[in-house]
């Protein structure tokens, strides 16, 4: 079987390392000059008194510790398996958080108290059974996770404090399934990435497919089905030409697929879902300076990420390369409402004002940015192909999730919104397709049977340990094993307020005014004093 993928993302790529595995041919289209989709590693030019390769992740950046990323390590596995060893992916501890990391609002600093960590270690997060669990979550589909939070008590101006310092702006507003989802994964203890950037993964996944299998700069500008029940594929770019294969996956965002000229007329359904997915607004910017000056401060940051109320709302540590004497890179990120408002501006206006506003943040360690500042490297996703994250609003998970992944004839597709476990895959990823949707769920391959280990013939099993030894002493991953159903978990989240409340007053121990240095109003002040301390 000749299987035609477009789209050499992540998912297309390692669609198509399954297929091969299987025995099946494969002919992978990107419309792009480069591999990886929402995979991007931007490299810096070395300086003098670097050595060392100085980069960035302008999209995925990191994968959780879970059992629900098996696949992720499955994937890892295989390819070190059966890629030389100059190939070989190596995994490095992800630093999610660091203790000296710092809150930075109106104008002051302050340690904080992350909601996500304490909902995190709530008992209610464990499920005994997903899928039981999950179908109760989806009552509550139709519901906005601000809505929900409305209907349980909470204050407008308790939601909008919390969702600052914990999310976006406007992110709330996404459904409250989206939400819960988005929590499971940030939930996760340790993270991990790859050493030497994400597009190593990306590189891996492309030599075992074999670089003639490949083609860049070749959109796809027409799908049609023939009446033996082949797909033809029209290819344009420097000149143009047609394929034809017996089943064609595509491997790209709902937003792409607006660059595809003609294509067949899906049922009203398929259409919608396609038509109304919505993709989170991300910008991403990488600051290359002459030294690692955010670990050599008084309270030095070796990973984590910080919280503002500036423009760029989040800066995040890097986690390779710890303690080394060279330059290195901070980012820069923000989504919905927030990364909007950047594409307004100019490249050069984006680069001021991100160093004016970060200026601010470390003034009082008397860091010179603008004089440690070599050069910058930004990304806005919303002017990409792809768009940005696809999410889900109030009521679309429950209307969009099974016609989404619905295959159309022999036409078959692997969409953010097709899947709940790769719908993230800037902020938490990337979660790869699962290796045994192609064989079966997706069915692309009808009778194809594929095997969920990816390395079964080769004698080798997941041990996600192998592939990245813990940054702490083993514990059980959370979600494998029973406690509660997730109805639990929505009752649990109306009583936060309350178990906030119920502090004591050693809390309140801060040194400053809270009503006149943070503005605050009564509800909002009292979750401040709760939720930031000194």
């Amino acid at each position: 079987m000749h299987v035609g993928i477009v789209g050499a993302g992540i998912s297309g790529l390692s669609a198509a390392l399954l297929l091969i595995r299987e025995g099946h041919k494969v002919t992978i289209f990107e419309a792009s000059a480069r591999l990886g989709g929402r995979i991007h590693t931007h490299r810096f030019r070395p300086t003098s008194r670097n050595g060392s390769d100085v980069y960035f992740e302008a999209g995925a950046m990191r994968i959780p510790r879970s059992s629900l990323h098996d696949s992720v390590y499955a994937l890892i596995q295989y390819l070190n398996n059966h890629n030389s060893s100059e190939m070989k992916v190596n995994l490095i501890p992800y630093v999610l958080e660091h203790k000296n990391n710092k809150a930075f609002i109106k104008g002051r600093k302050f340690d904080r108290l992350i909601l996500t960590i304490l909902l995190g270690e709530k008992s209610w997060i464990f499920l005994r059974n997903f899928d039981i669990g999950f179908q109760k979550l989806l009552k509550y589909d139709e519901y906005s996770f601000r809505r929900y939070l409305r209907a349980e008590g909470w204050p407008h101006e308790v939601i909008e404090y919390v969702e600052l310092m914990n999310s976006q702006t406007n992110q709330y507003d996404l459904s409250f399934t989206e939400l819960i989802m988005q929590n499971l994964d940030f939930n996760t203890k340790e993270w991990c990435t790859v050493r030497g950037g994400m597009s190593n993964l990306v590189e891996a996944c492309a030599s075992l497919i074999g670089r003639s299998n490949i083609h860049l700069n070749s959109p796809v500008q027409g799908i049609s089905e023939k009446g033996n029940r082949k797909v033809e594929l029209r290819i344009s770019g420097p000149s143009e030409y047609s394929c034809t294969f017996d089943k064609v996956l595509l491997a790209i965002p709902t937003a792409a697929m607006y660059t595809i000229w003609q294509r067949p007329t899906w049922s009203f359904m398929k259409e919608q879902s396609l038509r109304g997915a919505w993709f989170e607004p991300l910008y991403k910017m990488g600051l290359h300076f002459r030294t690692r000056f955010w670990e050599h401060i008084p309270e030095p940051c070796f990973g984590g990420q910080s919280v503002t109320d500036l423009r760029f709302r989040w800066i995040v540590y890097p986690s390779d390369n710890l303690c080394h004497d060279g330059s290195g890179v901070l980012l820069l990120y923000c989504w919905m409402s927030d990364a909007l408002k950047w594409g307004a501006h100019s490249r050069e206006d984006r680069v001021k004002l991100c160093l004016h506003d970060l200026a601010k943040y470390f003034a009082d360690e008397e860091v010179d940015v603008h004089g440690q500042f070599i050069e910058a490297f930004d990304k806005l996703w919303s002017n990409e192909y792809c768009g940005g994250d696809a999410t889900f609003l109030p009521g679309q998970f429950s209307r969009f999730y099974e016609v989404a992944k619905k295959p159309e004839g022999n036409i078959h597709f692997a969409v953010e919104s097709s899947g709940c476990n790769n719908r993230r895959s800037l902020s938490q990823q990337p979660h790869i397709e699962d290796w045994e949707n192609i064989g079966d769920g997706g069915g692309i391959g009808d009778g194809l049977q594929v095997h969920a280990d990816p390395g079964a013939g080769a004698g080798a099993g997941v041990n996600l340990h192998e592939c990245c030894p813990p940054l702490h002493p083993p514990h059980p991953p959370p979600y494998r094993t029973s406690v509660n159903y997730a109805v639990e978990m929505l009752r649990a989240i109306s009583h936060i307020f309350a178990f906030l409340a119920s502090w004591t007053c050693t809390h309140m121990d801060m040194d400053m005014d809270i009503s006149q240095n943070l503005g605050l109003g009564s509800a909002r002040r009292i979750t401040g004093i709760l939720i930031i301390r000194d």
